[in-house]
């Protein structure tokens, strides 16, 4: 419950970080992940907010696929935003449980506490982003961070 503390952020490296650290869960969950973008991508963000952010999605993603799947992030530069996504060939999400999947202590796991989709949508909201969520045509559930784009005066 802070105002980020924006700065240049690789969004390559801290997705490579979180997959990392997550290797052996990955591993034992016969998950493949992927990170697709470019390594020399920078944002204009909070860098412990959009890590938190990021690994919040991507522990959703490895709970949503107990049996293997693949899991990639990809980031995308728009002439107004900044779009990361979080993407996984789990179930996907039930229709009626869109409506309610940032509100605190909403869960659809039996051991979920419910905060940590509440915890990606205060951060984007707090770069004055937004959240969309949807289920993809091949399945599984994809998540999308829309921040603003990298203000001009920081490229200085």
């Amino acid at each position: 419950d802070r105002e980020p503390r924006c700065r240049s952020v690789n969004p390559h490296e801290l997705a490579q970080s979180i997959c990392d650290s997550l290797s052996p869960q990955l591993i034992a969950q016969n998950v493949s992940a992927q990170i697709d973008m470019p390594t020399t991508q920078q944002m204009w963000v909070d860098r412990d907010m959009l890590r938190r952010a990021i690994l919040n999605l991507v522990l959703n993603a490895i709970d949503a696929m107990p049996n293997g799947g693949q899991l990639t992030v990809a980031f995308r530069q728009n002439t107004d935003s900044d779009e990361l996504k979080v993407i996984d060939t789990g179930e996907g999400i039930k229709e009626e449980a869109k409506s309610r999947l940032f509100e605190p202590f909403f869960t659809t796991k039996s051991n979920g506490t419910g905060l940590g989709l509440a915890i990606v949508y205060r951060i984007t909201e707090a770069h004055g982003g937004e959240v969309v969520c949807g289920n993809n045509s091949t399945g599984g559930t994809e998540f999308t961070l829309r921040f603003p784009k990298y203000p001009a005066e920081a490229q200085s």
